[in-house]
């Protein structure tokens, strides 16, 4: 058995721990099997739940050990422990008041803060500190009318196109709070710890927020969630109180059903953050074996890998095709189980079904993702220099 299959395996046997009563009979892995598995996981979870929307029922309030409580129609949904911090981000730690929230999803998390940030500054501006703002959220902006402005004292780092380290970035930097998308960092990575740090010794209030199914879930994508996560080296109790009713009233907080069981368990933790690295790895050894080669092409192609290594783009003079059926006939003919698809994040390599094209530059880019398996990463650089030389035939 190959290594990769053994990781896989280890995969499968762990939901097969985790969710014990149910009555899982897969015994060797595949990429459709785990997302069959994840959703009778998800299924399970659901059933066993009893409480209702509307506190017909008692309040189970213990959910896999956590204590749960929420009012009418669950207005204040929540999740608490000794440490807060680790509801959402297990491993981390900080010594400051930390006031925490799961939303319906990552978008929903970004909405409702700036949603609560626009209501509390009306003139409210954001410093991009990182070099550019995921789409999503880029559209967030501009629906609330919040500018970028180089002197305002709230800044953003946004994680997905972060290039360096984001300690480089915070260098010299005089804020009052920052906002951090941490959606392309493990959940309890040296990356997030080191903001935290930083936030706590410069005496900034810092807001972190998250879509975990990305990374969170092994790739099986249990369901859509993000978090909201504040800290701040003291307690506002009026502020507060406007922020949670601010996510309450425009139905950004999450609910049971939304919750993955699974996100404090250990074994899963360390299998998650194992993968993490198998992809990252994949990554930088196919950015420094295809720079070389795509520049032998031609020198206007360019290679960039973001600091969090889950995926890499390639940019090009402008051209309105990604020859998607190419990609895929090739992907057969190594046979490498690839896809053409969204997002990233998944075991599988895959060209992202999006035609990312930039009218200032005049260029168009590719995003690849690499998956997990570093058995094939080998065959996987065949497969895209024979891609390329396709691709690349009429520039």
């Amino acid at each position: 058995m190959s290594n990769y299959q053994s990781q896989k395996n280890a995969e499968i046997e762990w939901i097969r721990e985790f969710s014990q009563s149910n009555n899982i009979t897969i015994s060797t892995y595949s990429i459709d099997k785990k997302f069959q598995i994840m959703k009778e996981l998800k299924s399970e979870v659901i059933k066993q739940l009893k409480n209702s929307i509307t506190l017909i029922h008692p309040l189970q309030n213990s959910y896999f050990g956590k204590k749960v409580s929420y009012r009418y129609q669950r207005q204040d949904f929540r999740i608490e422990d000794t440490s807060q911090l680790e509801i959402f981000y297990p491993g981390l730690k900080s010594e400051q008041h930390v006031q925490g929230y799961f939303t319906q999803s990552g978008q929903a998390a970004t909405l409702g803060l700036f949603h609560h940030l626009k209501k509390t500054y009306p003139k409210l501006s954001i410093r991009l500190i990182s070099p550019k703002i995921y789409f999503e959220t880029l559209r967030v902006f501009e629906g609330l009318s919040i500018p970028q402005d180089k002197k305002s004292k709230i800044g953003f780092i946004d994680s997905c196109t972060s290039t360096t380290h984001p300690m480089e970035y915070l260098e010299g930097k005089n804020l009052k709070q920052l906002i951090v998308d941490t959606t392309t960092w493990g959940l309890s990575s040296e990356e997030i710890q080191s903001i935290i740090n930083w936030a706590r010794d410069h005496q900034v209030v810092l807001y972190l927020i998250r879509s975990y199914i990305k990374l969170d879930c092994l790739g099986g994508e249990y369901g859509l969630l993000g978090s909201i996560v504040k800290l701040n080296s003291h307690i506002s109790p009026e502020e507060n109180k406007t922020f949670l009713e601010t996510l309450s009233y425009c139905g950004s907080l999450a609910i049971h059903e939304n919750i993955y069981p699974f996100l404090w368990d250990k074994k899963f933790l360390d299998l998650a953050s194992k993968r993490v690295e198998r992809i990252r790895s994949n990554t930088r050894y196919l950015v420094n074996e295809l720079g070389p080669y795509l520049q032998s092409i031609n020198p206007l192609i360019r290679v960039t890998c973001y600091q969090h290594e889950l995926y890499f783009g390639v940019y090009y003079p402008k051209k309105d095709d990604l020859m998607p059926e190419i990609f895929l006939k090739l992907s057969i003919l190594h046979q490498i189980p690839s896809r053409f698809c969204d997002s990233f994040g998944f075991d599988f390599p895959s060209l992202t079904n999006v035609l990312s094209i930039y009218e200032k530059s005049q260029e168009s880019a590719l995003r690849f993702c690499p998956g997990d398996n570093e058995d094939i990463k080998e065959n996987l650089l065949k497969l895209l220099k024979d891609y390329f030389a396709v691709f690349f035939r009429e520039i």
